[in-house]
């Protein structure tokens, strides 16, 4: 896949913001585009709410080690909100995505809603996740530490990564190394907020201000991850929406028709 892309680098050509992204994502590990999708995000929002009421294709709790009883997970999520399929779709993510992994990036996403906690859990304690792993949150609402905004420490996927230091580590050694508060990014954002995350590097998240205060608000989110093409395959409840292996893919054209069918198997009726 990483020939591929280099082969076909023109069709991913970035822009002068992307750029600009792109080049803060490599020293940082991470970007915040405040209120990037302001104009798309309402419709999706609406569309996530009455599955919510509905309950159908809700399911709360564990799906996987650092889900908890607190989360309200839309499975399929872009077969039963099809309007968010332009937002993890969308060029630009794409084109930051690819660049940054110098390689096709495959998604997995979904929407979901994490209720106030009276205490962290496991994701809300500092940890880095496995080599490869990329994340991206469209904020559905307004984030703020008061609903369960995420922290990244700047410059830790580099690290991290020359570093070879374990996925789960004492907050207190963290601070130790980046002891700026300035490295220390809590991203919030207004709704349509894109977050992009280089997630080898430590992060935690959802946080409050004070955990188990009565004030404490939700937070509704869309959140997907970019995967190596060695990691496709379902997740826990979810269906990858594009399913590649290198030895099928001999050109761009076969490329974009393994995209277009990821989009179809992502939005169709799923089987029961």
């Amino acid at each position: 896949m990483r020939d591929l892309y280099r082969e076909h680098a023109s069709e991913f050509e970035l822009n002068a913001f992307e750029e600009e992204q792109l080049l803060r994502l490599r020293k940082d590990g991470c970007v915040v585009l405040d209120g990037f999708f302001k104009n798309e995000v309402d419709i999706v929002r609406q569309q996530f709410e009455r599955e919510l009421v509905d309950g159908s294709h809700i399911v709360t709790g564990n799906l996987s080690t650092f889900d908890h009883q607190y989360r309200c997970t839309l499975t399929d999520t872009l077969y039963h909100i099809p309007a968010a399929a332009s937002l993890v779709y969308h060029e630009t993510i794409l084109r930051i995505t690819a660049a940054y992994k110098c390689q096709i990036p495959v998604y997995y996403g979904r929407a979901y809603r994490t209720d106030p906690m009276p205490e962290p859990s496991a994701s809300s304690l500092i940890h880095r996740d496995a080599h490869g792993d990329f994340t991206i949150f469209v904020f559905l609402e307004p984030v703020s530490l008061h609903n369960g905004a995420g922290v990244y420490v700047r410059g830790s996927h580099d690290y991290c990564w020359k570093s070879n230091i374990p996925y789960s580590c004492d907050e207190k050694h963290v601070r130790d190394v980046f002891t700026d508060a300035k490295d220390w990014l809590s991203y919030e954002g207004s709704a349509g907020t894109v977050v992009i995350a280089d997630t080898t590097g430590y992060h935690k998240g959802p946080v409050w201000q004070r955990f188990g205060d009565a004030r404490n608000r939700s937070r509704d989110v869309l959140h997907w991850v970019a995967l190596g093409v060695e990691d496709n395959g379902r997740r826990e409840g979810q269906r990858t929406t594009v399913r590649l292996r290198p030895e099928t893919v001999d050109s761009f054209e076969s490329l974009q028709r393994h995209f277009l069918s990821g989009i179809e198997l992502a939005t169709q009726e799923p089987s029961s």
